[in-house]
């Protein structure tokens, strides 16, 4: 929980270009979807080993962009 929300605050304090790519993917996103939280909400693991993966990050770079 505290890793993802690290994640989310990093995230919602862009600037700049990076907060414009961010703006752009959220945008396109269907008002529906929200399987960036599923792993929060969905059912629970008995065994840690079990979890299903949290979610896949989405770059906010440009293919081939190097920092």
């Amino acid at each position: 929980m505290v890793t993802t929300s690290r994640s989310w605050g990093r995230l919602w304090h862009l600037d700049g270009q990076d907060r414009q790519r961010r703006n752009n993917l959220l945008r396109n996103r269907d008002v529906h979807d929200y399987t960036f939280v599923d792993w929060l909400y969905g059912p629970t693991a008995v065994d840690p080993d079990d979890e299903p993966e949290m979610f896949t990050p989405v770059p906010l770079e440009p293919t081939g962009h190097v920092s």
